[in-house]
């Protein structure tokens, strides 16, 4: 539908103008939808060059939020930024929908994470958990994933305390409203066996990491693969646990965690 649209419109010659530039944005949600997402990212550009014809704040507002996601998407971290950030701006005049900023103060901290400029990427989680804490309460399990990446970003500028405050919240939030699904205590578990090893406290760190080894699913903290299979992840905590002993009596657990690494 999208296509034939843009083809009526290069048959009739239309200026690009807020309804080409919409169908532009369809078409690379629907591209994304279907998989094909380097063809989504080209759409979603073409919608971009609309901007100096497009006259509605919404419709900008369309066009910056799936050009941004599609580069989050793509791995054009950098280029995303300065758009989700412009889009951030531009919301918060125009909608005045707290969520739909959160959500886009998400989507900053992520780019922010994964170019390294983790101080950026705690402010922008750190937004986006109060603007949520208003909307839903102190205790909304919605509340998890951003504490982990908010945690993300402290172990990044080495705030291993503050790091592990927030895996903690995170955990109490998951317990608290009884949901405790394999994804997501592995995906706490994990990062709160690695903050417990760099802080030096080893045997903590083991235990965690063994729960999260009985989780048997695949966590997403960015260290491990999304792709990998329970087996692969549990090979992966197994190499955690061994690489993270603690001097006393270290060849023996050492030996037992590569051992059970080696079985999976």
């Amino acid at each position: 539908m999208c296509d034939t649209a843009l083809e009526i419109a290069r048959k009739f010659k239309l200026r690009p103008d807020d309804f080409v530039a919409l169908i532009l944005v369809f078409r690379s949600e629907s591209l994304r939808k279907s998989g094909k997402k380097d063809e989504a990212l080209m759409a979603a550009a073409r919608a971009f060059a609309c901007m100096c014809t497009v006259r509605g704040a919404h419709t900008q507002i369309a066009i910056l939020d799936q050009l941004g996601a599609m580069l989050l998407e793509t791995g054009h971290e950098r280029r995303a930024i300065p758009i989700i950030e412009s889009v951030i701006a531009l919301g918060q005049q125009a909608e005045q929908q707290p969520l739909r900023t959160s959500a886009r103060l998400e989507q900053a901290g992520l780019a922010y994470a994964r170019v390294g400029v983790h101080a950026n990427s705690t402010a922008a989680f750190g937004k986006a958990i109060e603007i949520m804490t208003k909307e839903f309460g102190a205790d909304s399990v919605k509340l998890a994933n951003p504490y982990v990446n908010l945690g993300n970003g402290y172990r990044g500028t080495q705030k291993l305390q503050d790091a592990e405050r927030c895996y903690r919240e995170a955990l109490r939030l998951i317990e608290m409203n009884d949901a405790k699904t394999p994804e997501k205590l592995s995906l706490v578990l994990l990062n709160l066996g690695a903050v417990c090893a760099e802080s030096g406290r080893y045997d903590e760190a083991e235990r965690h990491y063994w729960k999260c080894w009985n989780c048997g699913l695949p966590p997403t903290d960015g260290t491990t693969s999304v792709s990998e299979t329970p087996t692969t992840t549990c090979r992966t905590v197994c190499v955690r646990c061994a690489v993270s002993m603690p001097p006393k009596n270290i060849f023996r657990r050492r030996s037992k965690s590569w051992k059970r690494a080696r079985s999976l």
